[in-house]
């Protein structure tokens, strides 16, 4: 177990609490009632444009993502540090294992997409492979949504420049 001496500092390597995360996730979760069925995700997507993610949360609302969630099943939404997420418990929390099988073949499929693309196309797409592998890198810590905004709006970005520069050199 962790030995927590005060609120700032803890015992524990990364990779073991991630474990104990997964384990608290799953214990969280007593039958099909419990999962939170995409409402993770849907505040993580609608954060996208800014300051929209409580549109679908109650202003009451303290647990808007799978670490409050596990924040509150292993030390308590009170503490002032968090115990964080990863990939696959922020999957199991919104749908089950069927979810973490769907969302783990997703960014398989988009891994190898954008490999591709990087490599037939170049542009955008040799933009967006170090990112992506800077992002798939820190996963076992953070949930999908984590680079979500980051990668989106720089492929936007991107695009938009290349949209501008074709209609300034026609």
């Amino acid at each position: 177990m962790w030995t927590v001496s005060d609120e700032s500092e803890y015992s524990e390597p990364s990779f073991n609490i991630t474990a104990i995360g997964l384990r608290a996730g799953i214990n969280r979760i007593s039958s099909w009632d419990d999962f939170f069925w995409g409402r993770f995700k849907l505040v993580s997507l609608s954060s996208l444009v800014p300051y929209s993610s409580r549109l679908f949360m109650g202003e009451e609302t303290e647990i808007t993502g799978s670490s409050e969630a596990l924040k509150d099943t292993m030390i308590g939404l009170h503490r002032k540090w968090g115990t964080g997420t990863n990939i696959i418990t922020d999957a199991y929390l919104d749908f089950g294992v069927f979810g973490v099988v769907i969302q783990l073949f997703f960014l398989g499929f988009m891994a190898r997409r954008i490999t591709i693309n990087a490599i037939r196309q170049g542009g955008v797409y040799l933009m967006l492979l170090p990112l992506m592998i800077i992002y798939y890198a820190q996963f076992p810590r953070y949930s999908l949504d984590f680079p979500l905004r980051a990668i989106i709006w720089t492929a936007l970005l991107f695009k938009l420049s290349e949209i501008i520069t074709k209609i300034k050199f026609r």
